[in-house]
């Protein structure tokens, strides 16, 4: 089936970027990767295995690239001018599962740390209100809410 074949395709990127260097990772940026991811988010955002591999990945490629200011400020601002904010919080709004959840809120906490244009998108899209009823779902799950109110405050 179509999603079977792209769930495998999502598990191995994100099998072969758990293990990345950051090249890898700016490199599959680079070929359009977040364009396909957000046609991905925004074609299965109700399928909490797609995105639990997708958001995973995304957030992998921010790890890959902690130990280097410049290349974090580049993934963060590539993030940002290709969409990502906007697919990202469509995530928050439309998913519940606990994992999904606590993968886009680090990406999130990623992009709004490092960039002020992705703060100010994600503010005027009513990005807190998203993060609210976020919290709200996530009853139960201290450590999620916590994160989601880190990024709440930095808006």
């Amino acid at each position: 089936s179509m999603d079977g074949q792209l769930l495998s395709s999502v598990r191995h990127w994100s099998v072969v970027n758990r293990g990345t260097s950051v090249v890898t990772a700016v490199h599959i940026m680079e070929i359009g990767g977040l364009h396909l991811i957000r046609k991905i988010i925004h074609e299965h955002v109700q399928k909490p295995d797609v995105m639990k591999l997708t958001c995973e990945m995304l957030s992998n490629f921010c790890s890959a690239c902690c130990n280097n200011h410049s290349t974090k400020l580049a993934t963060a601002s590539k993030f940002v001018n290709d969409g990502m904010v906007p697919s990202l919080q469509y995530i928050l709004e439309e998913q519940a599962d606990p994992e999904v959840l606590a993968h886009v809120v680090d990406v999130i906490f990623f992009i709004v740390q490092l960039s002020e244009k992705g703060r100010r998108e994600l503010r005027q899209n009513n990005g807190a209100t998203a993060l609210q009823q976020a919290i709200f779902i996530c009853e139960g799950h201290a450590d999620l809410q916590r994160a989601l109110r880190k990024v709440l405050q930095l808006l």
